[in-house]
């Protein structure tokens, strides 16, 4: 008998990765705690990752892959949080927010936000994050061989903030560590309120 090889497809998944590094996203961009998730040599380091504004997911404009170790995508959002519904079509396009992410030794992330309307905006940004570190075959097969504890630590300072989960497994000892930084231009108003980060920005 011949040898066969399964081969599985993930079309609803977007894939890079360089060397051991491996982002898996929805096709919104979402790492939604499925199979989807930040990975270094098979170990998930972010289970859950989505940004939001005014507390929600951003309207998709476009998201692709640049090539193998980066992606790219483009989201719309209405200026303010209260005119959400009533904005019409142009206001509710009126800011652009591109999302440039790079993978290799971990997860690098550029947000610009761009105001094309004539109004100020004021935007509140949220970065949604979890981290379980499964091995991938354990959100493939849907059953985990190990668990542990993650505990989490934040701190805030006039330049920036970090993240930090631990995994506190006897044999297992591991850590994901997410920094947040601004521009240089302004300090980002940086502050966490229970798993989600939050951002509030007037993009010019």
């Amino acid at each position: 008998m011949k040898d066969s090889i399964l081969l599985r497809a993930f079309p609803e998944l977007l894939i890079a990765f360089h060397r051991r590094s491996m982002l898996l996203t929805d096709r919104a961009g979402h790492v939604d705690g499925r199979l989807a998730g930040l990975y270094e040599h098979d170990l998930r380091l972010l289970s859950r990752y989505r940004l939001l504004v005014h507390g929600r997911s951003p309207q998709i404009a476009a998201l692709s892959a640049v090539d193998a170790f980066s992606t790219l995508g483009y989201y719309v959002a209405p200026p303010m949080a209260e005119g959400g519904q009533d904005l019409g079509q142009n206001r509710s396009r009126q800011v652009t927010i591109r999302v440039a992410r790079f993978v290799g030794q971990g997860l690098h992330e550029d947000v610009d936000v761009i105001n094309h309307g004539l109004d100020e905006a004021d935007l509140e940004l949220a970065w949604e994050l979890a981290s379980d570190f499964a091995d991938l075959a354990e959100p493939t097969s849907g059953r985990r061989q190990q668990e542990a504890p993650v505990s989490v630590r934040w701190t805030a300072d006039a330049t920036g903030a970090e993240l930090r989960f631990d995994y506190h497994h006897p044999r297992l000892r591991r850590g994901t560590l997410v920094r947040f930084a601004g521009d240089g231009a302004a300090a980002p108003d940086l502050r966490r309120d229970g798993e989600r980060v939050r951002c509030t920005r007037r993009p010019g």
